[in-house]
């Protein structure tokens, strides 16, 4: 692998995520985990993950999921603003909790 690739790695295996205790949100480091893992596999799918940097294959997976919004019929400009807004609702959640 990479080594550009040792942080989104790092994420994907929980190893560099935040804290979530009892009760609270999850943080940005336990969702970005989340991200990591399809970011990976994605990378992987598409030989990426040698050759590769971050950047590029998250532009790359937006992208294609872009074109499976369009197969499964959904309006990929309203998914984009629909994350946008989660994710703009949970960096509040987070501010709100102070992590």
């Amino acid at each position: 692998m990479n080594p550009v690739w040792l942080p989104v790695q790092q994420l994907a295996d929980g190893t560099a995520q935040g804290r979530m205790g009892e009760g609270e949100a999850e943080n940005s480091g336990l969702r970005a985990g989340c991200g990591a893992v399809a970011l990976l596999a994605f990378a992987r799918r598409t030989n990426q993950i040698e050759s590769g940097d971050p950047e590029e294959a998250l532009g790359d997976l937006i992208g294609d999921l872009l074109h499976l919004a369009d197969v499964l019929g959904l309006d990929g400009q309203e998914r984009l603003e629909n994350g946008h807004w989660h994710y703009s609702e949970e960096k509040k959640e987070e501010a709100d909790y102070g992590y």
